[in-house]
């Protein structure tokens, strides 16, 4: 196993996150990334609810979590934010600010007052949805990865690909030939 590194997430703020495996600095540019394209009032209110908390935030980058499908997720309150490695060595830019940015609208979520879980869970993730819309970020490409994958029951590898119709080394996927008659 990898073994566990601490980044600075933010610059001109204390905040860190950890990582084991995974392109921790491939990850840290799509997070400032998408951070930067948040609305300043997001990203203040986000900065505020962390500042209230009795202790900083968890952001994490590792394949140790479960459930293994998930690509991320807010946990505790909104005092924990954990990212799958595998997935940020495979996606590309826009399905891995989508990512992000839908978490941090969960982030958002809690950030605002709204319960853990909200609602429902299909209303909780729908207005996670509309806020990352909202803020400019394209979640086309994330979800058909998510679908595929999913409707498959395949691996990320997988799923990305068929979608982008190369493997993570950046090879060409082999196909199946054809049985001859």
């Amino acid at each position: 196993m990898d073994a566990w590194l601490t980044h600075a997430l933010l610059e001109g703020h204390p905040y860190v996150f950890r990582s084991c495996g995974g392109d921790p600095n491939g990850f840290l540019k799509e997070f400032r990334s998408a951070w930067s394209l948040l609305p300043t009032e997001v990203r203040e209110k986000i900065l505020q609810f962390w500042a209230s908390r009795p202790y900083p935030p968890i952001i994490e980058l590792s394949d140790v979590w479960s459930p293994k499908a998930a690509v991320g997720q807010v946990r505790h309150t909104g005092q924990e934010l954990k990212f799958r490695a595998e997935c940020f060595l495979l996606f590309r830019t826009k399905a891995a600010q989508w990512i992000i940015a839908h978490e941090l609208a969960h982030l958002y979520q809690k950030a605002l007052g709204r319960p853990p879980g909200g609602e429902s869970e299909e209303k909780n993730e729908a207005e996670a949805n509309e806020f990352a819309r909202s803020w400019g970020f394209d979640d086309s490409e994330a979800n058909l990865l998510v679908f595929y994958a999913s409707m498959h029951d395949v691996p990320w590898s997988e799923a990305c690909s068929v979608i982008y119709g190369i493997l993570p080394d950046g090879r060409q996927p082999r196909r199946k030939s054809k049985p001859q008659p």
